[in-house]
């Protein structure tokens, strides 16, 4: 369950940072809107929330009310406060605290309203103080009305934290401390001592934000940087993960944020790699069309070329761990520009491509950067035999890893030549959009697909019906006011959005906040990457 945090946690929490999010209960009445709440809110939020009700019951009470509720509703119509109930009566016969008693209560303010809390923990001597604010991406964007909460953002939430002293990660229902939706600082006395760090949300079981005053951030990034094992490896995550989401919000100095990954190149684990690579992606996108990119791409070539030497391309023996982290190191490296690593994947994809037996002589673990790397420093001739077992080859796995290293080309010709096929049947009809979206990341192939996009709009909906997650990735890189305007034009040119209006609110609402983190970042991205020189 570690890994659900950054894969599916950390995407629920960005996603629902925006005023255009949306609860996980809506009542719908058409088509067009059940599609449209189909999202990371449905999915990642759900499981996130749903981890963190099995967290505040208990493993033992949450499996024993999931069979009260399957076995009470089996063959019949249920619905969300069916369950509540079910596992609240369950915490009353397994004697759990009263606060748990009723479950309706707490999971009403997770699903009836969007969004979710910032918990921000303030030192007072040998005290802490909780206090609960509503955490918003862009404070000044404007709430369309659509969705008013009853609960005034204010939520139950169940708190947890440790100490440098403690340093206990291994925390249970039992140590939980609960905020009320009545919105009431909670005053926890005599918790820490000395000058200590401390750290809230352990292994991140709850669905909020936790931030600090500065001088802690500080603390926490010198434990970093002093032994970052000391702090489990999923709050590393959280901790790159929340601050550099305040900075976004405008609640935290972006230079704490760059502070937190200053360590990486130490790193062993893949959680908080994982975290970060996600959070400069974001920089990357920002920069990758200004003068900063070079600089940029040589700090990130240092924090993947470091644990790329001390742990090597060889998968035997490893870990799944160890083997993601590898991979993940490994596809940085050779993203970023390390001529050891490029010369190894384009020696060994041309090693496929001389191959004429039926086995793949390239490890199953290294094939995806392998064959990135080999299709964006190859040609036309790379990607042709890339395409070619694309289309061939009788493994549903390795055609999706040959589509997706088909959008890393460099080639303008060949990238626009793709864009064709998508709507053709060169590429399967399932796998169109997932297409676009991939040479929408590419950052030649971003200003293609936008002009492709517009240009077949009405061909592209007709294809494949559901377009929402091509809006936000070919709209996500956007960033000026020139993307704005180019944005809102064409949506206000569609007559009938459909299930992509809210994608397209989204996508909107995501290009100013671009554009806003540009003008308040850029020049302090610059001279911390002049400082590390």
């Amino acid at each position: 369950l570690d890994h659900f945090v950054v894969s599916s946690v950390h995407r629920a929490l960005s996603f629902d940072g925006l005023i255009s999010s949306h609860p996980i209960y809506v009542p719908v009445s058409g088509t067009a809107e059940i599609f449209s709440i189909f999202d990371s809110i449905s999915y990642e939020k759900g499981g996130s929330v749903i981890r963190m009700m099995q967290f505040f019951l208990g493993d033992e009470t949450f499996k024993r009310g999931m069979q009260l509720y399957i076995t009470e509703k089996a063959y019949s119509v249920a619905t969300h406060d069916d369950l509540w109930d079910a596992l609240g009566r369950q915490s009353v016969k397994d004697g759990k605290p009263q606060q748990v008693h009723d479950v309706k209560r707490i999971m009403d303010t997770w699903t009836l309203q969007m969004n979710y809390p910032t918990v921000f923990m303030e030192r007072i001597g040998n005290d802490i103080k909780l206090s609960q604010s509503r955490y918003l991406r862009d404070k000044n964007a404007t709430d369309p009305g659509k969705y008013i909460s009853t609960f005034g953002y204010k939520w139950e939430i169940p708190v947890t934290l440790t100490t440098q002293t403690s340093k206990d990660f291994n925390q249970n229902d039992a140590n939980i401390i609960w905020m009320g939706k009545d919105g009431s600082d909670v005053l926890l006395s005599g918790v820490i001592s000395g000058k200590c760090w401390y750290i809230g949300n352990i292994r991140q079981y709850g669905f909020y934000r936790v931030n600090y005053p500065e001088d802690n951030w500080i603390k926490l990034i010198d434990q970093l940087k002093m032994d970052h094992t000391i702090i489990h490896p999923v709050n590393r995550a959280q901790i790159i993960n929340d601050a550099w989401n305040f900075a976004k919000s405008g609640d935290l100095s972006l230079n704490i944020a760059l502070k937190t990954v200053e360590y990486l190149s130490m790193e062993d684990s893949y959680f908080p790699f994982y975290a970060a690579n996600v959070e400069l992606g974001y920089v990357r996108n920002m920069l990758e069309r200004t003068e900063l990119y070079g600089d940029f791409s040589a700090f990130m070539k240092k924090i993947f070329s470091m644990p790329l030497d001390r742990l090597g391309y060889n998968h035997t023996g490893s870990g799944h761990l160890e083997t993601l982290l590898r991979s993940l190191v490994v596809e940085g490296a050779c993203a970023y520009g390390d001529t050891n690593c490029i010369n190894i994947a384009v020696s060994s994809f041309q090693n496929l491509m001389q191959s004429t037996g039926p086995n793949n002589p390239i490890d199953v673990d290294s094939r995806r950067s392998v064959y990135n790397t080999a299709i964006k420093y190859g040609g036309v001739t790379e990607w042709d035999f890339a395409y070619n077992r694309y289309k061939t080859h009788n493994v549903a796995s390795e055609r999706i890893l040959m589509l997706h290293a088909l959008s890393y080309s460099r080639e303008v010709l060949v990238l626009s030549r793709f864009l064709q096929y998508t709507l053709t049947d060169d590429i399967r009809k399932q796998e169109g959009i997932d297409a676009m979206r991939l040479i929408g990341r590419n950052p030649i192939g971003r200003s293609l697909l936008w002009d492709f996009v517009r240009g077949n709009w009405t061909e592209i909906t007709e294809r494949f019906g559901r377009v929402s997650y091509l809006i936000t990735d070919v709209t996500s890189k956007f960033n000026t006011e020139f993307d704005l305007q180019s944005l809102q034009t064409f949506k206000d040119s569609i007559p009938d959005l459909g299930s992509s209006a809210a994608a397209f609110d989204r996508a909107i609402e995501t290009t100013r906040a671009n554009i806003k983190w540009m003008d308040s970042n850029f020049q302090i991205i610059k001279d911390w990457l002049q400082s590390l020189n």
